[in-house]
């Protein structure tokens, strides 16, 4: 008993040594890093206040630079250092619109190239004569959206490359640049577009609307528009839309045109009403169409494997087949 009493204490003062050891250590290691830290901070400092301009260069790009450092670097009479410390992230925010009217591009560059802009001074960097700093201005996801409309009129490809790919870039803006050959074409917005507003506008260009037919944002009511539409390419694609209802495919079951029948008779969506007067119709494209459709009723597929053109009857035969009648 004794012994065991005499072992808990001995392992009761080993723990307590090995803790004051221990905080010991942490404390010693802070210390040290403290005084690490302020021997760097020292270093930049003299480096920042040096003659040499390579050395005040090389404090503006450290990441431990303080801003009263980088405040006075930004004002330095070497472009090399005013542009390490525009690209700085701690340079105070006051030096920028000083430093985006900098007579050298390179530090010009260097403040469009920042992730954090105010858009004053991405306004101001807009209208720079270099066509890069305006590249950069274009791609700048802060850039507001009416300095975004001035640089769609730039006339450098570069910067309406860079304007084409900034995801904020508003469609007035995209349709505009494709309006000079600039990105994809006018007809891929129609095809693509989920903004309401834009489908209207779409749906007055003659030349759009059969792009916009294929949209599969288009509501309920502008596909019923569109079935009306003058032209069959147009009315065409809204026979094959997925949300063609019942009445636009009756009526377009209806339609002069060969093809807007045929496709509304491939369209999973056709009433029966539809399919099965299908079995009648004058082109026997119409009714190729209604004997590959999954919902032709058996009894219609039965007549169309009967038809007096081959490929109808032999599509008809197929399908009552993979039917298992």
């Amino acid at each position: 008993m004794r012994l065991k009493r005499a072992m808990r204490f001995v392992w009761s003062g080993l723990a307590c040594a090995f803790l004051v050891g221990a905080v010991a250590a942490q404390s010693c290691s802070a210390a040290e890093a403290d005084a690490e830290k302020a021997q760097r901070l020292d270093a930049i400092r003299k480096a920042a206040a040096d003659t040499d301009p390579e050395k005040r260069a090389w404090a503006a790009r450290q990441a431990e630079a303080p801003p009263d450092v980088l405040a006075g670097l930004a004002k330095d009479a070497q472009a090399v250092v005013r542009a390490a410390a525009a690209a700085h992230d701690a340079v105070p925010a006051d030096a920028l619109p000083v430093l985006a009217k900098d007579t050298d591009i390179a530090v010009r560059v260097a403040v469009a190239g920042r992730s954090r802009l105010a858009g004053d001074t991405l306004a101001v960097l807009a209208a720079d004569a270099e066509p890069s700093v305006r590249a950069l201005v274009a791609r700048h996801a802060a850039t507001p959206l009416e300095v975004l409309g001035k640089l769609a009129d730039d006339s450098n490809d570069e910067v309406l490359r860079c304007l084409l790919h900034n995801e904020k870039t508003p469609m007035a803006v995209r349709v505009k640049l494709a309006r000079k050959n600039v990105g994809p074409p006018l007809a891929s917005y129609a095809e693509q577009t989920a903004d309401p507003e834009w489908i209207q506008e779409f749906a007055k260009d003659a030349d759009l609307r059969p792009s916009l037919a294929r949209n599969p944002n288009l509501s309920p009511d502008a596909v019923a528009q569109l079935a009306k539409d003058p032209s069959p390419d147009v009315r065409l694609r809204i026979a094959a839309h997925p949300k063609a209802a019942a009445d636009v495919l009756r009526a377009l079951a209806k339609d002069e045109s060969p093809r807007v029948r045929e496709e509304v008779g491939r369209n999973a969506k056709a009433p029966e009403t539809v399919l099965r007067a299908f079995v009648r119709d004058a082109e026997p494209r119409v009714r190729l169409g209604a004997a590959g459709n999954h919902s032709t009723p058996d009894d219609a597929l039965r007549q169309l494997a009967q038809d007096s053109n081959a490929g109808v009857a032999a599509r008809a035969q197929s399908a009552l087949k993979e039917r298992g009648k």
